[in-house]
């Protein structure tokens, strides 16, 4: 049986297995003396030129957007980790704020009901002063004891929605 042809140099040394292959395309990828590589082909393979160009130029897009993917991707990290600090201070100042702003509010309610006399207050009032708030409020127009009696039947005196008219 005879052998087949040994392989040319070139393509031994660039193309021989698939190690060295994958290392050449690599090269070629890195755009590290892939013009070596291509005269070395396209002197067996005139069309190879083709080849490399495409390779080189889809390689290059794919390499250089993975690039720019991790340099955005770091550089956004690092904008939202900034960001967020600032937020987290803006909200704690205002969070301080709207605490103390309640406990002020509290006070005043607390010095409001200290002044009042204990008959105006209800729940200081002593057990045997409520007729006396009661008949108080009636006195003043505040509410009755009993509410007023309505008649479901009746039609309420406005519409509730002025959107809906009947033809």
């Amino acid at each position: 049986m005879p052998r087949p042809p040994a392989p040319a140099l070139w393509w031994g040394s660039t193309f021989g297995d698939l190690g060295t292959s994958l290392f050449t395309m690599f090269t070629v990828l890195t755009v590290e003396n892939w013009p070596q590589v291509a005269e070395d082909v396209m002197a067996k393979e005139p069309m190879a030129w083709v080849f490399f160009a495409t390779f080189i130029v889809i390689t290059a897009f794919f390499v250089l957007n993975l690039l720019i993917g991790v340099i955005v991707s770091a550089m956004e990290a690092e904008v939202n980790a900034a960001r967020w600090e600032e937020d987290q201070a803006l909200e704690l100042e205002q969070h301080t704020a709207v605490m103390n702003e309640i406990r002020a509010l509290n006070e005043k309610i607390d010095r409001l009901a200290a002044a009042l006399p204990a008959s105006a207050d209800p729940a200081r009032a002593a057990p045997g002063d409520a007729p006396q708030a009661a008949s108080a409020d009636a006195a003043r127009g505040g509410l009755a004891t009993e509410p007023e009696a309505v008649d479901p039947g009746d039609p309420p005196e406005e519409e509730l929605c002025s959107c809906r008219r009947d033809p």
